[in-house]
């Protein structure tokens, strides 16, 4: 209700339900009122009651359009708070919740589960909500005109509210089960896409794929084939119902008809036929909407995930507006590890950093290289020890405030959709002279100045010289994995942190272009405190030091 528009937007919507309801009410009751006028006196007035049906008529169709607008209105401010909530909540998590969590699921969730919160949710309680008002202003009526007709009233309220109870409680089971197994087919899809090109470079990769697929998909098959069951069981069941209570108020209203007038014997029969179908279609509507709110409460089991970081911590403490100045780090007997409960990564390390020291960490794979530098970013847990950038404890610093003051350079560098300028400065911060100028500084790299031939997936391209208006496709395709390095090393540059880490940016890279990199940070970055995670010797030759690991600690 409070993501719909709030208490009195909630209420304003049930008052205009019921207004469209006595309208439409107040159409039938007015003819059988106009037939009645025929029995009891010689000449009417036909304009007279024409004009009033014809104004009763454009009421109903401005309250019925008023009452769509108003739901309509409020599910779309839901569905776009939830929206809202629901990508907060996943760009905020912990990144050892998506080592767990299969993107098919995350997927799941922004498209099946969104798309039951953008058009089905508001609908169905539309439904409910004037159908339940209709089924009392139907029961009063009847009720008022032909009291013998509560018996079969009830007995179609008991069988619907019967064969509604045995429905939903399969359907929202086996709508649970669909949504489920829709998560590995899209998982299966993006994998699929992820790995094309080694997909296509090995023998029979595609056969077995497609049978992988087409597995997954015969198990969705089932769970909406059960679905469709569910769906033609219950519509038999209550469409019987329906026929009989039709008989049943017709054979009463022929019986009665001699002590009754004309028009209201009209105006009961026509309310009592409707009454069948207001029942079962009630019926109906509350169950899909029970099971359309399986998916609201996915959406809220995701919006409801711990962050990792709340703004209202009464530990965090914002900086100066000059922090980080110098650039100097401090370890104490930092123990660390990706998970609470998980095992020790980085056993009792303590090392200091000086400002404008390029330190180099080495070590074999698994000695913790990356976790250390990770725990920088706040990104591990820290069991115990301190972590100090420029005097401050990093654990008392806001996670915002902390990642704008350094620079990581990654192994995998990711480009966005759109230009180079947009990439380098995606916030938009930057002075367009600064992109020119960090652009130019990486333009004689011998990787960026010369084109290449990269495929994007359709069509052979060649990149052109680059540019900050040069265009880049999805993932930065057309460009060479040297290249994204080197536009990656650029955008270090604008943002010219007092701390930059590299976590094997050059390990797939040739010699000739580690070395340029390097000469561009020498020249470009004097003022930063740089550490590399490296595994060539070249790389760090004229580094002013070596950390070396083993097991998590530091050996030399």
């Amino acid at each position: 209700m409070v993501v719909f528009g709030g208490h009195k937007y909630a209420l304003f919507a049930l008052c205009t339900a019921l207004a469209s309801q006595l309208a439409f009410f107040a159409l039938t009751l007015w003819l059988s009122v106009w037939v009645g006028a025929y029995s009891d006196r010689d000449a009417v007035d036909v304009g007279f009651y024409l004009g009033t049906y014809a104004a009763i008529l454009a009421s109903f169709n401005i309250l019925t359009g008023l009452n769509n607008l108003v739901f309509q209105n409020g599910a779309w401010n839901a569905a776009r708070e939830m929206h809202n909530r629901l990508v907060q909540a996943v760009l905020r998590v912990p990144l050892s919740w998506h080592d767990i969590i299969s993107v098919g699921r995350i997927t799941n969730r922004f498209s099946r589960d969104i798309n039951s919160l953008d058009s089905l949710l508001a609908d169905f309680s539309k439904e409910v909500i004037n159908l339940f008002i209709c089924l009392v202003l139907r029961v009063g009526a009847i009720g008022s005109i032909l009291p013998i007709f509560a018996v079969p009233t009830a007995l179609v309220c008991v069988i619907g509210f019967i064969v509604g109870d045995m429905y939903t409680g399969t359907a929202a089971s086996v709508k649970r089960i669909a949504a489920e197994s829709q998560s590995p087919v899209f998982a299966q899809f993006s994998e699929t896409l992820a790995g094309l090109s080694i997909i296509r470079a090995r023998s029979g990769m595609i056969d077995i794929l497609g049978r992988q697929l087409a597995q997954k998909l015969r198990v969705y098959a089932r769970a909406a084939e059960a679905q469709y069951n569910l769906n033609r069981w219950v519509s038999v069941r209550t469409d019987c119902a329906a026929a009989a209570v039709a008989l049943g108020a017709g054979s009463i209203a022929l019986i009665r008809s001699g002590s009754v007038s004309a028009g209201l014997v009209g105006f009961s029969l026509t309310n009592a036929v409707g009454l069948s179908r207001t029942i079962i279609l009630l019926v109906r509507n509350m169950n899909e909407l029970e099971i359309e709110l399986t998916c609201f409460q996915r959406v809220r089991e995701y919006v409801d995930l711990p962050v990792e970081e709340e703004h209202s911590d009464p530990s965090m403490v914002a900086p100066p507006a000059s922090w980080p100045c110098s650039g100097t780090i401090e370890f104490r007997n930092v123990t660390a590890r990706y998970t609470p409960d998980g095992p020790d990564i980085l056993k009792n390390i303590s090392f200091t950093l000086k400002s404008r020291e390029r330190v180099a960490i080495v070590g074999r794979t698994g000695s913790g290289k990356s976790t250390l530098v990770l725990s920088l970013l706040r990104v591990t847990h820290i069991v115990s020890g301190n972590i100090f950038y420029d005097g401050i404890d990093i654990r008392h610093i806001p996670l915002q405030r902390l990642r704008q003051g350094l620079t990581i350079i990654p192994q995998d560098t990711v480009l966005f959709s759109g230009d180079i300028g947009e990439n380098l400065d995606p916030s938009s911060a930057a002075d367009c002279r600064d992109l020119e100028n960090a652009l130019r500084a990486c333009s004689g790299l011998t990787a960026l100045s010369n084109p290449s031939s990269t495929t994007d997936g359709s069509s052979d391209q060649i990149t052109p010289n680059i540019s900050l208006s040069t265009q880049v496709t999805s993932g930065g395709q057309n460009f060479s994995h040297g290249q994204r390095q080197i536009l990656s090393l650029a955008r270090a540059l604008v943002k010219r942190s007092k701390l930059i880490l590299l976590d094997e940016a050059t390990a797939s890279v040739d010699y000739e272009t580690d070395a340029g990199i390097q000469s561009v940070l020498r020249k470009e970055l004097k003022g930063s405190t740089l550490i590399t995670i490296a595994h060539r010797l070249r790389t760090i030759i004229d580094y002013d030091r070596v950390i070396v690991m083993s097991g998590g600690e530091i050996i030399e």
